[in-house]
């Protein structure tokens, strides 16, 4: 081969070596950028990686990813519509990133492809977010309160088949657990807040029985004072049942998972599969 002429690399085997180089933890880190501007092929490869996660907690601030209000000197903000087909994990906060359903919806429609939804705040409105929820194909952990929905509207949702993790936010005192009946491939559950709202130990106990196919159920106590004894008593005979704290379950764990790293539900495994495997640390 002539010494004028470079190796060709096959442009699978070339986007692979850039898609390998690039830090996921890390999506905006500075080696990232650089690796952006080596070729527009590179460019186009890696955006999908940059906007995989979506962290939309705050209008303002600069605290969300990607920022879409921020009006940048020399540099291109993202579009909703341009970038929003790349989100496979996505976190909002309703009350503070949108000022109306109808806003959440309207954002919603482009993140189609999402797998992981943490849909936070104050409005109870996931009733409305069904429809739109209805086309995202993907979807298999999902964090939200469901104090607002009623079980036949859930029944039609293609979402429901695919969810295999659920995060129940705060359920009302009353909630109808029945609710979790929906989801037939569900396998891991949290329910943050059941301290407080389930006082009931029957109600806590009886989640088993409606899915006997869970393999994690994880309580996340924000205040473990209200627990009775007699639920710790049967929590150390269920393997599968764990009480966490509330702290370790919020956004920098939910962010650490989804960029792979080792987060809140990773622990609930580890001490489950720990626990069947009679350590004696659990």
């Amino acid at each position: 081969m002539p010494d004028s002429e470079a190796p060709v690399f096959p442009p699978e085997l070339e986007r692979a070596i850039f898609e390998m180089a690039f830090d996921r933890s890390k999506p905006v880190s500075m080696p990232n950028r650089n690796l952006l501007l080596i070729a527009k092929r590179a460019y186009e490869w890696l955006r999908p990686l940059v906007y995989a996660v979506f962290n939309q907690c705050d209008r303002y601030g600069g605290a969300s990813f990607p920022d879409f209000q921020r009006k940048r000197p020399y540099l291109t903000t993202p579009t909703i519509e341009d970038v929003g087909r790349f989100a496979k994990h996505l976190l909002f906060k309703n009350t503070l990133r949108f000022d109306s359903t109808e806003e959440t919806i309207a954002f919603l429609r482009h993140c189609q492809n999402v797998e992981s939804l943490a849909a936070w705040g104050d409005r109870e409105d996931f009733k409305d977010l069904i429809p739109t929820l209805s086309n995202f194909k993907n979807l298999r952990f999902l964090s939200a309160s469901l104090n607002d929905v009623p079980k036949d509207s859930l029944v039609q949702a293609p979402f429901c088949t695919t969810l295999t993790r659920l995060e129940l936010v705060l359920p009302l005192p009353g909630f109808p657990f029945e609710l979790l009946t929906s989801f037939p491939n569900l396998k891991q559950l949290s329910i943050f807040g059941g301290d407080i709202t389930m006082r009931d130990d029957d109600t806590i106990k009886n989640i088993l029985v409606l899915c006997p196919q869970l393999e994690v159920y994880g309580l996340t106590a924000i205040k473990k004072w209200t627990l009775s004894k007699n639920i710790y008593q049967w929590g150390s005979k269920e393997p599968r049942f764990v009480i966490f704290d509330g702290h370790m379950c919020g956004r920098e764990s939910w962010l650490i998972g989804a960029h792979g790293g080792r987060n809140f539900w990773s622990m609930l495994e580890d001490i489950v599969l720990a626990r069947k495997r009679e350590s004696r640390w659990f």
